[in-house]
């Protein structure tokens, strides 16, 4: 007998789509963020970068300024499943194959990442989501705070340039968002600061443009595309 097929992994759009619709009440008290809002980011065609065929389930993390224990009431209204919790997140099943971690943005000073989720939670940008009948508004963090999120979680890591899944999603969304250098520019200073820093020390690393290279889908690892990166990178790091 011939073993039934994995299930074919879920896009990111498809992913945030369906957590949407099962919280659909709530779409204007949270933000959706992580890596899977950057598809809604890019709007030049450099693809994404490789992953899996294949998965058991994947995880939507959303973003919120009300206390865990306040919005499980909501999300137990609404049918859906709790799961394990941390002092700050929640996860919640959506269905065997979708998961939302619920966030709580706390501004807490001491927690040297919690600064990064609020900006995250404030600095959004409205993006559609398509269901089978319907399309729904949601609010997705915006580009730079996305990139501060992503420098934080990398520099934290300690791990190799070329095995880090955030740079990555950083080289990724600096390819495919022209606007990304003036939007920075215009993030609050601190943000804008922490961000070229990370950049500056990025671009002090020998292997900074291999790491581009391999980030970057093999029809866009033209010497163009890499130059382009490496210019915005650049701009932004002055």
């Amino acid at each position: 007998m011939t073993a039934a097929a994995a299930p074919t992994r879920l896009s990111s759009r498809e992913l945030i789509a369906i957590a949407a619709g099962a919280i659909e009440p709530l779409l204007n008290r949270v933000v959706f963020s992580g890596r899977h809002v950057a598809g809604y980011l890019l709007n030049n065609a450099v693809g994404t970068a490789s992953i899996s065929t294949f998965t058991g389930d994947d995880i939507v993390r959303v973003l919120s300024t009300s206390s865990l224990d306040r919005v499980a009431a909501d999300f137990q209204r609404l049918g859906l499943t709790r799961g394990t919790r941390t002092a700050a997140s929640e996860q919640w099943r959506v269905s065997d194959r979708v998961a939302i971690d619920l966030m709580h943005v706390s501004g807490n000073d001491g927690d040297g990442t919690a600064i990064w989720h609020e900006y995250a939670s404030l600095l959004t940008m409205v993006a559609t989501v398509s269901l089978a009948d319907r399309q729904l508004n949601v609010r997705v963090t915006g580009a730079p705070a996305l990139l501060a999120l992503d420098w934080s979680a990398y520099l934290a890591s300690g791990e190799n340039p070329h095995d880090s899944g955030e740079l990555a999603d950083i080289i990724t969304l600096v390819a495919g968002r022209a606007e990304v250098v003036r939007e920075l520019g215009a993030s609050p200073p601190e943000l804008r600061d922490f961000v070229a820093g990370a950049i500056r020390r990025f671009g002090e690393y020998d292997g900074a443009e291999h790491v581009i290279r391999a980030a970057l889908p093999a029809a866009n690892r033209s010497a163009a595309m890499v130059q382009r990166v490496v210019e915005r990178l650049r701009a932004m790091a002055a």
